[in-house]
């Protein structure tokens, strides 16, 4: 008996294209709240950034100056810390204060004292506060006021 292929990604070893690019998905583990960010209610160009966001591909201070683009990666706002996507969007002192404000009308104020408290970033801040609040039988509804104040950025 001759040698003959056997494709390993199918039960029967048949190559298919389908299987071909399922493929190139093993293994792979799916970033958290990526797919909550494409289906949220908001603009597109607001989906696209939080998406660099959770990707750590915003071009921040601390970025620029890995590639050689700026001298200091402090914080262009307080100098405090460098300026990287976790603190440009939930530990500067700065934007927490910008996230109370605009955040205080529709009640998910507590959201920014959470993080600020629990010193964990925004994407692991907003999983665990999501699933306390679901323990305590609260839930959350999209914020009417922070969507109009997006839509109009």
């Amino acid at each position: 008996m001759g040698d003959r292929f056997v494709w390993r990604w199918t039960p029967d070893g048949v190559y298919s294209d389908s299987s071909s690019y399922r493929s190139f998905f093993l293994g792979i583990s799916s970033l958290l709240g990526a797919r909550e960010v494409w289906k949220a209610s908001a603009p597109p160009k607001v989906k696209f950034f939080f998406w660099l966001a959770l990707h750590r591909r915003i071009w921040t201070v601390d970025h620029r100056k890995r590639h050689g683009l700026q001298d200091s990666a402090e914080c262009v706002l307080y100098g405090q810390e460098d300026e990287t996507v976790d603190h440009l969007l939930a530990s500067c002192v700065f934007i927490r204060e910008l996230w109370f404000r605009l955040l205080r009308p529709s009640g998910w104020e507590q959201f920014v004292a959470f993080c600020s408290l629990s010193s964990v970033g925004l994407v692991d801040g907003w999983a665990v506060f999501c699933a306390r609040a679901a323990s305590k039988g609260i839930r959350f509804h999209r914020p009417p006021g922070l969507v109009a104040a997006l839509e109009g950025a």
